[in-house]
C-alpha cells in the first residue's frame, strides 16, 4: 500500500505478503513500479493468490516467486533464531542456510543489484 500511495518509493517487495486485506481498486489497479513478491508456494486459502495474480496482471513490472518447501513464518527472521518454528510446524522443510540465501539473495538482487545499475534512482 505505501508503494502505491507513496511517490517516494520507487519499488517494492512482499515477503508472503498478505494480499486479502488490500482494497479491491488497488488490486484491479496494480501499480508502475517495480514489485516482487517472494513466498511459500501455496496458502490454505488460495483467495490471496487469487488476489496476487490480479495485482501482478496490473503491474506491468511486477513478478512473483514461490517456493516449495517453505511456510509463511520462514519469511520472518523466527527461523534464523530458533529451530522452535520448525519444532511448532511453522516453518518448512527448507534448511535455514538455504533459507537465509534465498532471501537475501532475492533481496539484494531486487534492491541493489538493479540500483547499481540505474545511476541515481531511488530505491
Amino acid at each position: 500500500m505505501l508503494a502505491v500511495q507513496d511517490a517516494r518509493v520507487a519499488k517494492s517487495m512482499a515477503l508472503d505478503g498478505w494480499m486479502v486485506p488490500v482494497p479491491p481498486e488497488v488490486i484491479t489497479a496494480g501499480t508502475p513500479k517495480p514489485f516482487y513478491y517472494l513466498g511459500q508456494a501455496a496458502w490454505d486459502d488460495p483467495v490471496n493468490y487469487k488476489k496476487l495474480d490480479k495485482f501482478l496482471s496490473a503491474s506491468p513490472l511486477g513478478q512473483k516467486q514461490l517456493e516449495a518447501g517453505t511456510k509463511h513464518f520462514d519469511y520472518s527472521d523466527a527461523p534464523q533464531f530458533s529451530n522452535l518454528a520448525k519444532r511448532f510446524g511453522l516453518s518448512g522443510e527448507v534448511s535455514r542456510p538455504a533459507l537465509r540465501a534465498l532471501i537475501n539473495d532475492a533481496v539484494l538482487s531486487f534492491f541493489v543489484e538493479d540500483a547499481s545499475r540505474t545511476s541515481g534512482e531511488a530505491v
